[in-house]
């Protein structure tokens, strides 16, 4: 890794997911589960727009997950060394960002600041046309701040929002803003997932508060315990459990403590349409629920999207029925630290014998849900693709599964795009994987020329 990068990812949380999680992923296993899910895409191509090409790589300031940016943003250096590297401390001069080819590397809120959409049809850095911005969840800052304007956003439906043509979003589907989508998606799917073992689950949309308030309330009426999620958010930002959701007060109290969390992590309002779902209790180690992280990456020389098995995430409090909070049923490990919380690890890896035997899962069942995983994000690709007319680059992402504690049946509750973390906990032999696609997304805008090495 450039020494750059290397003291930008200094700059984030510590965790050792590689060696506690990844080196005890089961190798064998972990080759079914890719060979087993290849699903065809089409490969987005294009000439380069510019002589002097412009990457911007935002990533969320402090966390664990700046290493696998870093090291994404390394393999495509290694493979275009032209392109110079600016990382937070370089933007101290912005107007002077150096000629020819460049990549920014940076926290969100260090870049929001700079970005204009312009009237030729780029998103810009301060003043420069942004070739490729990577990381789809970049658009809903952009709207939060006041750089993209949408009113398309409504409880029946997402539009996409349409940012500025020329410059190139990876990945393009816009699909990770909207939980609402998702989940609409994964209905519509559940005929070609069942065969897998996989099941949607009911939702809601509300655009705005009071309809919100009236949708959580006629869900707690079945006396499940609610969960809400913010529009454009990550890492388990705003994610809001109300346990007593028939109550009109604990309600209004619920979408209080989302309202605020989603402004003081972003900056600004902007936390609808949310996603109303039931509390749906997975299958558990220690006593507390988990869920099961798949990641999904782009093959170039497949020519299509593969699963990879992840980490299964265990709450960090043990499940209580008559106690539903966010720290029994959430499996999130970035919360807050508690007296209360359970002792020992909570993250685990999915393909570990006695961890699969915990979820009900055989190993073909995880080959299985992997594939639904490529499913998912195969279909949604090509289906950006078909809307525009042009292929949509896609690099990494995953969907999270809850394993249904009554029947055993995955449930997808959550897709994650190029902002999802967590990649040291595939198999440590694989991990590289997540660079490669990121590296070919890029080759296939001209920005990049390095061979794939998916058959080492």
């Amino acid at each position: 890794m450039r020494e750059a990068l290397f003291r930008a990812a200094q700059q984030g949380a510590y965790f050792t997911d590689e060696e506690t999680v990844g080196r005890w992923q089961d190798v064998e296993l972990t080759d079914r589960v890719l060979a087993g899910s290849l699903v065809p895409i089409t490969a987005a191509t294009a000439a380069p727009s510019t002589e002097e090409p412009l990457v911007v790589w935002p990533y969320p300031r402090g966390t664990m997950h700046i290493i696998d940016r870093a090291n994404c943003a390394d393999h495509f250096l290694r493979a275009r060394p032209e392109f110079q590297l600016i990382t937070e401390s370089g933007l101290d001069s912005p107007a002077e960002l150096p000629a020819g080819p460049v990549l920014v590397f940076a926290p969100f809120d260090a870049i929001l600041p700079m970005l204009r959409a312009a009237d030729d049809g780029y998103l810009t850095l301060a003043g420069r046309p942004i070739t490729a911005l990577l990381n789809e969840l970049s658009l809903a800052h952009l709207v939060r701040h006041g750089v993209l304007a949408t009113d398309t956003v409504t409880a029946a439906g997402y539009q996409p929002i349409v940012p500025p043509p020329r410059t190139h979003l990876i990945n393009g589907t816009q699909l990770t803003l909207f939980k609402g989508r998702q989940l609409r998606h994964v209905a519509d799917l559940a005929g070609r997932l069942a065969p897998l073992g996989v099941a949607p689950m009911p939702y809601a949309t509300s655009a705005g508060r009071a309809d919100a308030i009236e949708a959580v309330v006629a869900l707690g009426a079945t006396g499940n315990a609610v969960v809400v999620r913010p529009f454009g958010a990550s890492q388990g930002t705003g994610v809001t459990v109300i346990g007593h959701a028939e109550d009109a007060a604990a309600v209004e109290a619920g979408l209080d403590r989302l309202d605020r969390a989603v402004a003081g992590r972003y900056g600004g309002s902007g936390a609808y349409p949310v996603t109303i779902t039931p509390f749906v209790e997975g299958r558990k180690i220690d006593g507390a629920v988990t869920d099961v992280r798949m990641f999904v990456v782009y093959d170039p020389a497949g020519g299509g999207l593969r699963a990879l098995p992840g980490m299964v995430r265990r709450a960090a409090q043990a499940f209580r029925p008559d106690e539903i909070t966010g720290e029994t049923v959430l499996a999130n490990v970035s919360g807050a630290v508690s007296a209360d919380d359970l002792p020992g690890p909570r993250v685990f890896p999915a393909s570990r014998a006695d961890i699969l035997e915990k979820l009900g899962l055989s190993p073909e069942g995880l080959v299985d849900l992997g594939r639904a995983a490529s499913i998912l994000w195969a279909t949604a690709v090509e289906a950006e693709a078909a809307e525009r007319g042009t292929p949509v680059p896609f690099s990494y992402g995953s969907v999270d599964f809850l394993i249904r504690q009554d029947d055993g049946r995955a449930v997808p509750i959550e897709m994650n795009g190029a902002n999802v973390g967590e990649h040291p906990t595939v198999a440590v032999h694989r991990l590289d994987l997540f660079a490669e696609a990121t590296t070919a997304a890029l080759t296939g805008l001209g920005l990049s020329a390095l061979e794939p090495a998916w058959t080492r």
